[in-house]
């Protein structure tokens, strides 16, 4: 009796390493598949995605910090004083050291639209808080002769980190 009850635990214990085993097996085959499939920009999809084409100006989506959408909408309209009002004390301070200005700005964003370079898409990814503020994420999308590093190509793929303070204004952009 004994010799049966052993019998029949090591077959379902066999059964069931068996049975782990090939959805292991399916769950590495099919996370190699989404990997691959990632690197190659097979996939569809975006976290949190919104889209403002050319003739439009950008709108916030939910969940997204208002300085930074108002700053983006002053590059799509070329408004260097947009921008710039959406920097904390802090963010110009370190941008004025650096030699950048508001009149730099708008000189850059002129040469931008003279070359017809637009904000195609816009891409809010997400956020991560940090001690005292966060950082943001995005993807923009811009199209025109200077958008791109590549001759051949017209559109370019460009990330943005902002890191915001605890008032919410723009510290930083990378």
């Amino acid at each position: 009796m004994l010799g049966r009850v052993m019998r029949r635990a090591a077959v379902r214990v066999v059964a069931s390493v068996v049975r782990r085993a090939r959805l292991v097996g399916f769950l590495v085959v099919a996370g190699g598949g989404l990997l691959i499939a990632s690197a190659l920009n097979l996939l569809p999809f975006n976290v949190v995605a919104t889209s403002a084409p050319a003739s439009e100006t950008y709108r916030q989506v939910d969940g997204e910090p208002a300085a930074i959408a108002s700053y983006i909408k002053g590059m799509q309209l070329g408004d260097a004083r947009l921008m710039w009002e959406n920097y904390s004390d802090r963010g110009a301070r370190l941008l004025l050291r650096r030699g950048f200005t508001i009149q730099e700005t708008q000189l850059q964003l002129d040469r931008a639209r003279e070359s017809e370079e637009r904000i195609l898409q816009v891409d809010y990814v997400g956020n991560r808080p940090i001690p005292n503020g966060s950082l943001h994420f995005y993807v923009i999308v811009r199209s025109g002769p200077g958008a791109s590093r590549f001759p051949m190509q017209d559109v370019a793929y460009t990330p943005y980190v902002f890191t915001l303070d605890a008032q919410g204004k723009i510290d930083r952009t990378e």
